[in-house]
């Protein structure tokens, strides 16, 4: 981050690509902590808010501290995402990871045999 502006709770965190980022401090952290790092490079952590276009709307801060030359991985702009395309990316995760008994689904009901004992020997 190049710049780090503070107002009581709420901090301004300005990455060196992207928009600003309005961060709430968390109840771990103080305002004097926090406070130790102004014009400094920072990693905070916590949870990202979003707002219903898939924008990020803040982020309630947990930690922080200075940043490391492995952090600059994270110092890019947050990809805005629609609530479509977050809905198609969360069903191709499901489909990918995929439910185990489906798997046999479609093998027994190919098969000629006894389906009895193989659904037994599934469950077991």
């Amino acid at each position: 981050m190049e710049e780090l502006k503070f107002s009581k709770a709420k901090v301004a965190f300005i990455p060196d690509q992207g928009r600003p980022i309005t961060g709430f401090l968390g109840e771990t952290v103080s305002a004097s902590e926090i406070a130790g790092f102004w014009g400094e490079k920072v990693t905070i952590r916590g949870t990202a808010h979003f707002r219903p276009s898939g924008q990020m709307a803040f982020v309630e801060i947990m930690k922080v501290a200075l940043a490391s030359q492995g952090d600059a991985y994270f110092s890019r702009p947050v990809i805005r995402e629609t609530v479509a395309q977050q809905l198609e990316r969360q069903l191709a995760a499901r489909k990918s990871s995929g439910n185990k008994l489906s798997q046999f689904i479609g093998i027994l009901a190919d098969a000629e045999g006894d389906y009895e004992t193989d659904l037994k020997m599934l469950s077991e």
